[in-house]
């Protein structure tokens, strides 16, 4: 697309100035044989230009549309993998003296302590819900190459209002992905520790419990058969959502971040299929 907007944006600065050179030329200066010579060689150019004017015109709408579907592409991608991060529910667990005083052990020996702590770390991990699972599609996240994406990034173009947009889409779309990606990145040092090596579970909980809060929503309601709005739109949407109840009452989860592309995957259509209606 770049290529065409480029030569689109030639092509007009071609036929402005051969036009008005050739009018000028006609209508506004003493006619003989050197400014009809000047004047033919401008209307020459004038009419190549109007040429290239017409095909960069169509070839970028065709290049334009294709690389907003990419950008829906890798939306729906980028969804995809969201969705397969699964809330970490809070869980009770256990400190280390708490295991020894609810298992009846004794650590009077090295060893005996060793093994007893992995044995709590163990226990631990077995009552977080998916809890490998989890940590996985964190880790899948983070070996996502974006090249691809920010290629078709530098590759758009807009006739109207170039910058404006481009620094739009930038915000809202490409840096806000990456930046969600890096954020995981970080998470993920922690996690592949973990992976491959001995490492309290409940530090890796922990982290994980403190991140989630970017991507999920959280929602206390009083009755949960009396959803609003918004939580009818997200059910019915198929973005990934629970409600957990409990003794202090209920709450309705939801990923937010995947909302969010949802979101934008619409606003992306509207753009690609000058379709203010599109919906999906």
């Amino acid at each position: 697309m770049k290529l065409n907007y480029r030569l689109f944006r030639l092509s007009s600065i071609f036929i402005l100035i051969t036009l008005g050179l050739s009018i000028m030329l006609t209508f506004f200066t003493i006619q003989n044989e050197i400014t009809k010579f000047i004047c033919n060689i401008s209307l020459n150019i004038f009419a190549g230009a109007i040429i290239l004017f017409a095909t960069s015109l169509i070839e970028y709408f065709s290049y334009r549309r294709k690389d907003l579907e990419s950008i829906m592409n890798f939306i729906l991608k980028y969804q995809n993998c969201f969705s397969k991060i699964k809330y970490l529910k809070e869980t009770k667990y256990l400190s280390y003296s708490e295991y020894k005083e609810k298992f009846k052990k004794q650590d009077n020996t090295i060893d005996k302590k060793i093994k007893l702590r992995e044995l709590c770390d163990e226990y631990n991990k077995n009552i977080f819900n998916d809890f490998d699972e989890i940590i996985d599609a964190y880790l899948n996240i983070s070996d996502i190459n974006f090249n691809d994406f920010w290629a078709i990034y530098d590759d758009i173009r807009f006739i109207v209002n170039n910058k404006s947009k481009k620094i739009k889409l930038y915000n809202e779309i490409f840096k806000k992905i990456y930046d969600e990606a890096s954020n995981i990145r970080n998470l993920s040092y922690h996690l592949n520790i973990y992976k491959t090596s001995v490492v309290n579970p409940i530090a890796i909980y922990d982290k994980i419990r403190e991140y989630q809060k970017n991507i999920f929503c959280e929602k206390s309601t009083i009755d949960i058969e009396k959803l609003d709005d918004e939580r009818m739109q997200i059910i019915e949407s198929g973005i990934p959502c629970l409600t957990i109840c409990d003794k202090n009452g209920s709450l309705f989860i939801y990923n937010k971040f995947i909302k969010y592309l949802d979101d934008k995957y619409i606003e992306i259509g509207k753009m690609a299929y000058f379709d203010k209606n599109y919906n999906g």
